[in-house]
């Protein structure tokens, strides 16, 4: 039997799917459910703590070879944290086969309209960190090794931050025990943790102990070189006094294996967590989901036990049909048309879905998505003459009856996340319709390749609680890039999904275009 591993501690956030220690990374590690965000500080030279994943910035990032410590916290945040960010395929263990993306789909870009940059992720500050998590989950610091020129003073400034905040008790600091040492001197309150690449001995353990220490992070492979003997003796001292083990694994970044989660179940200790670059496969490997539903979309017949399908607005732009595939079809026209098939099985609670596709003309003023909503579709609407009286049915519509929550691919800029955490309004100068009001849409940055010669992929929508997570591939990912996080608290528990199609009126017509979607599937842990 597999240990109890509840616990999923992110390393430098979500950092598998987006670029590490960024604010995408860290919102991205709580969509995928971990249970606290590990980051590693540094001081800038105007003396700010700030979260990276390594003091030494490459050359590509900043243009000479430098270090945090060498540059102000406004320089620094001016470099791109997503540069060379790529993705990293992982085989059905979770384990990295050494594949990576193709392309570098978080990279900053400016366009020449700038509503369309693409704004470059940052390295926060200790401070933008707190401002946005000191109360949303877990932290735990993890400064540099004892050669750390500056480690006074980031201590000194990590302890007023904490205090500042009010969480001193709740925040977990991993140093070694020098450090460890001058932490307690500052902070009788604060939480420690030992950090070593290589076992504990006995004595370290005591003197973690001495400083009312309570968890150890090290690397398992050190753990598993110990002899039996050993090791349990290790483990005896820690269950004595209360301590907890955080592992983790250089070889195994993102999830344990099979044979490593057999060889932990043997061991007598206290797993407090499993330090991971990916809450999401750690998850997954340690939980498996259950496949709750799936559909391809065979034949020429909609299963209508499971489906309704219907058009936004009445206007004969845009055809809905099932071709061994879920088709939507939209004629060049200078109207605001679009359609959807919704699943009428009610999703109760967190959930994890994704559907592949293939879109023909992906232009500007057309959009499509995989999108969870908190309105009951009803009926079909398949008639397109008469939407049950009305003028608009805006539940079968791109971005309409929120509250939403939306996996897309924007125009032909990119992958995207859209929400809105509104409820369904009237259009305040119309009379009463189906329609909603758009004026609390919400849309993340544009990411990876939205051309003509990317035109085949999936989208994915994961829930977890009030966040909703992102993700797509496509010829250059092999495995899944993280687009974005959404926090949509108006969502309710039991939501529907739906795929949906759409385009509309620019400076001139919108050219034709159809998207097919087929190998839709919802698992649930």
């Amino acid at each position: 039997m597999y240990p109890v591993i509840n616990r999923v501690y992110a390393q430098n956030g979500e950092c598998w799917s987006t670029p590490a220690s960024s604010l995408n990374a860290c919102w991205a590690a709580l969509g995928a459910g971990a249970d606290a965000l590990v980051l590693q500080v540094f001081l800038t030279k105007d003396s700010h703590p700030v979260c990276a994943p390594c003091e030494a910035l490459p050359l590509s990032m900043a243009g000479s070879s430098s270090l945090i410590r060498e540059l102000s916290l406004e320089s620094l945040q001016q470099l791109d944290a997503g540069l060379d960010f790529q993705s990293t395929k992982l085989d059905q263990n979770f384990q990295p086969t050494g594949e990576k993306g193709e392309d570098r789909p978080w990279r900053g870009l400016k366009q020449e309209h700038p509503l369309k940059d693409r704004q470059a992720v940052f390295f926060p500050s200790l401070q933008q960190v707190l401002e946005l998590f000191s109360r949303r989950t877990a932290l735990c610091l993890v400064l540099p090794d004892g050669e750390y020129p500056l480690m006074d003073e980031l201590i000194s400034e990590c302890v007023t931050l904490m205090q500042r905040f009010g969480i001193a008790a709740q925040t977990t600091c991993f140093a070694s025990l020098a450090s460890l040492q001058k932490m307690r001197g500052l902070c009788d309150t604060c939480g420690l943790g030992l950090q070593q690449e290589h076992a504990p001995d006995m004595e370290a353990l005591k003197q973690l102990c001495a400083l009312e220490g309570k968890s150890i992070a090290v690397q398992l492979d050190a753990i598993q070189a110990l002899s039996d003997a050993e090791r349990q003796t290790l483990f005896q001292f820690a269950n004595e006094h209360q301590l907890g083990w955080v592992y983790s694994s250089n070889s195994m970044p993102c999830a344990p294996s099979p044979q490593t989660l057999l060889a932990l179940a043997s061991y007598s200790c206290r797993i407090e967590a499993w330090l991971s670059q990916s809450a999401l496969a750690t998850r997954s490997a340690v939980a498996p989901s259950g496949l709750i539903f799936e559909e391809s979309f065979t034949g020429k017949q909609l299963r209508t036990a499971y489906w309704s399908a219907g058009y936004s607005h009445i206007n004969m732009e845009t055809e809905i049909s099932v071709d061994d595939a879920l088709v939507i079809n939209i004629h060049k026209g200078e109207k605001y048309s679009g359609g959807a098939a919704i699943c009428l099985l009610p999703v109760h609670g967190d959930f994890d879905v994704q559907v592949s596709f293939h879109v023909a003309n992906p232009h500007q003023a057309t959009t499509f998505e995989l999108a969870a909503i908190g309105i009951d579709p009803g009926y079909p609407h398949l008639e397109n003459s008469d939407l049950n009286t009305r003028t608009a049915n805006l539940t079968f519509d791109v971005h309409g009856a929120p509250p939403y929550a939306s996996s897309e691919r924007d125009q032909n800029d990119g992958f995207r996340c859209g929400w809105n955490n509104s409820f369904n309004f009237a259009k305040f100068e119309q009379d009463w319709s189906a329609a909603s009001s758009n004026m609390y849409n919400k849309y993340g940055r544009d990411v990876g390749d939205g051309s003509k010669e990317n035109l085949n992929g999936n989208l994915r929508l994961l829930r977890t609680g009030p966040l909703f997570n992102a993700y797509y591939r496509d010829k250059h990912n092999g495995e899944w890039v993280c687009s974005g996080t959404m926090l949509v608290q108006n969502m309710p528990k039991d939501t529907y999904l739906r795929l949906a199609a759409k385009h509309w009126h620019k400076v001139h017509p919108a050219p034709p275009n159809t998207v097919r979607f087929r190998d839709f599937k919802i698992h649930q842990a």
